[in-house]
């Protein structure tokens, strides 16, 4: 689809993220000034133009950039129907790997820090440590087991500089 076209058929608000029809044919009266999409259940809006199926956010970026992202495109702030032109970015899939939702599997809390379940070297020794790991360009790294939690999240922010992702807050 070309940029020109998305445009014939809607109109994006950039401030709100919001799309609306066009009047463009006999046949969707009904639709003109509307909003366009309908929500996933995966929490993202499509939108069909012509029998095709697309993305909201993608269109999104097509219409403010001329050109469909060349990779992925990222709610930085993770809601996924917030297709504001700010809230957009595009990103490699790595980087979009970051700011998905943490895991279930994730006791910690945070990205990359797995509470271990108890271990012993003896048999009587119960001690709960901490593991870290991380993801680059699909492999994954060992950082370490650690005593605390914060010593085992200090590592995995560490790796996230080195290794050029985003770091985290949360």
């Amino acid at each position: 689809m070309e940029q020109s076209y998305l445009k014939s058929q809607l109109d994006y608000d950039a401030d709100t993220g919001i799309f609306t029809w066009k009047a463009v044919s006999k046949f969707h009266k009904s639709r003109n000034g509307k909003e366009a999409g309908t929500r996933h259940h995966t929490g993202y809006l499509h939108i069909s133009i012509d029998g095709k199926k697309y993305s909201a956010h993608r269109l999104a970026w097509l219409y403010v950039h001329g050109e469909f992202p060349e990779e992925f495109i990222d709610h930085i702030n993770g809601v996924r129907d917030d297709n504001r032109i700010v809230n957009l970015r595009d990103v490699s899939h790595n980087v979009n790997c970051l700011n998905r939702k943490i895991q279930t599997s994730n006791t910690s809390g945070h990205p990359g820090v797995k509470n271990v379940s108890r271990y012993s070297k003896r048999k009587k020794a119960m001690i709960t440590k901490f593991a870290a790991d991380i993801s680059v360009k699909g492999k994954r790294f060992y950082l370490g087991n650690f005593d605390t939690f914060e010593a085992a999240k200090s590592a995995r922010v560490a790796a996230e500089k080195l290794y050029g992702h985003i770091v985290r807050t949360k």
